[in-house]
């Protein structure tokens, strides 16, 4: 008994012992077979990669350096049309709110289309891209047929689409994607759409976006224009509306794009009877002639252009803006033209009833020129009274440079913005209650300001305007006969302040 029970354990421990061996060799077999497999597959992508075209601006050194990266990195790559890859990084949502579930029923489609539509199912189920479901939600499969003949299996969501919150963030701008390359010598393109990965720089050369970019130039796609330049001649609004729709992608770089084609818009306005007549015959062809001739677009350039002012001379360069509306006072003021010397900080000012583009001229005329000299150059902002075309004739008579600022940047003229400040600071100290009588002390401002040293200079405008310090209440209590070195004194003071 106890040796059948002895032979018993030993043949129940051999029988584990067996079991466990076969477990093994298939566990060890089952990953021989998936080793080789991987070995199989890596060896495949290997000769793929070695398939690849390369640009042969690249040495043969950075060429296989290159190869090796992307085998190296093969997991990020799709090697066949059915391995289109997953993130583990996000999980997508759609969003619909508290919205009902929509359900459509398919459409009805040939017999033949719905052999390929099972046959896509099948393959992406297989692929695990997609999963069987019981779903609330129902939207009829698309077959759209391909420029290769093959069909793209696509879904109709446009009725869920109107359901979903759509998320908020920023889209970039064509024009900002563009200069954003400028200065690059690798280009990539990712085609989500069949999760194809290309690196192909023919010539160097890449079209992107109806441009050809490569290092140092962007210039049009010459298959782009040569089709644009082929559009015959308009005999409808339609084809008007589509020759525009084209050409409009490139106004950037045609100078004058929207005066030139002034006439081609006017065909598109409605109750407007279709004639071609020989103005929208000019604008068609200088329009194609001008995106013909585009060589080099453009070269991005990220700093601006610095202009080095050598202030050397009084009254040459002035800053000039308009104050206002302030409280209306017992004369009807309410703005006040403010206009400062960028060599000797001496300060204008004028308070008028309204800022109009007449007002203005005068103000320049009467309190800038009559009273000191002509003027080299003007610095305005963009408001309409400066940019009138009475001013820019003004300024060309005079053979005086008028510049402005640019929208919504008041710094650009910081010292007559910083001038403002300082006016409307000193007047409000005087100013009555209501705030109707600060025309009244508008002078006397003035002439503290202008005989009040200046922090950045060290005088007062007063005194690099004139070459000499101003009389104060002592000087006009106490007058005395001038000397006859006074002259000389005069000029002494003027040479130093000018150094």
């Amino acid at each position: 008994m106890d040796s059948c029970q002895k032979v018993g354990s030993v043949t129940e421990v051999a029988n584990v012992e067996v079991e466990s061996t076969e477990a093994d060799v298939r566990k060890e077999e089952a990953e021989f077979c998936a080793n080789e497999n991987l070995l199989k597959k890596d060896i495949e992508i290997r000769e793929t990669i070695d398939s690849i075209t390369l640009s042969p601006n690249l040495e043969p050194e950075e060429a296989k350096t290159l190869k090796n990266l992307i085998f190296e990195y093969r997991d990020c790559f799709s090697w066949s049309e059915n391995d289109i890859g997953k993130t583990q990084l996000i999980k997508h949502k759609i969003n619909t709110g508290f919205s009902e579930p929509i359900k459509q029923p398919p459409f009805r489609v040939p017999a033949h289309i719905r052999q390929e539509i099972e046959n896509e199912i099948k393959k992406m189920l297989k692929n695990k891209i997609i999963q069987e479901s019981n779903s609330p939600w129902a939207s009829p499969v698309v077959m759209v047929k391909k420029k290769n003949g093959k069909f793209q299996f696509c879904v109709d969501y446009r009725k869920l689409n109107k359901l979903t919150i759509k998320d908020s963030f920023p889209i970039p701008h064509v024009d900002d994607t563009l200069l954003a390359l400028d200065g690059s010598r690798y280009f990539s393109l990712f085609d989500l759409i069949e999760s194809y990965h290309q690196i192909d720089l023919q010539n160097g050369i890449l079209v992107y976006l109806g441009f050809e970019l490569t290092k140092d130039r962007l210039k049009p796609d010459p298959n782009t224009t040569q089709a644009i330049a082929k559009m015959k001649i308009p005999i409808d609004a339609e084809e008007v509306r589509r020759f525009l729709g084209s050409i409009n992608f490139y106004r950037h770089f045609i100078a004058h794009f929207s005066q030139i084609a002034a006439p081609l818009y006017r065909l598109l306005g409605k109750k407007i009877k279709f004639v071609w007549d020989i103005l929208c015959e000019e604008a068609f062809n200088e329009l194609k002639n001008k995106l013909n001739k585009l060589k080099c677009l453009l070269k991005n350039k990220n700093q601006i252009l610095l202009n080095n002012w050598a202030i050397s001379q009084l009254k040459k360069i002035v800053g000039i803006d308009v104050v206002g509306p302030l409280p209306t006072t017992a004369r009807d003021m309410k703005y006040i033209v403010v206009a400062i010397c960028y060599f000797s900080k001496w300060c204008e000012a004028l308070a008028t009833i309204d800022f109009t583009k007449i007002t203005t001229a005068k103000f320049i005329v009467n309190n800038l020129i009559c009273r000191f000299d002509f003027l080299s150059k003007i610095i305005t902002d963009q408001g309409p009274n400066f940019e009138a075309n009475l001013l820019k004739e003004l300024c060309k008579l005079l053979k005086i440079e008028k510049l402005r600022t640019t929208a919504y940047h008041p710094q650009c003229n910081g010292k007559v913005e910083r001038q403002n400040r300082t006016l409307k600071s000193i007047v409000a100290k005087y100013v009555n209650s209501n705030h109707t009588d600060w025309d009244l002390y508008l002078s006397s401002t003035l002439f503290a300001y202008n005989t009040a040293v200046h922090s950045s200079t060290g005088k007062s405008p007063y005194e690099i305007l004139f070459g000499r310090t101003e009389y104060g209440l002592n000087d006009v209590k106490f007058a005395t006969e001038g000397s006859k070195s006074w002259s000389n004194e005069y000029l002494r003071n003027m040479e130093i302040n000018t150094v």
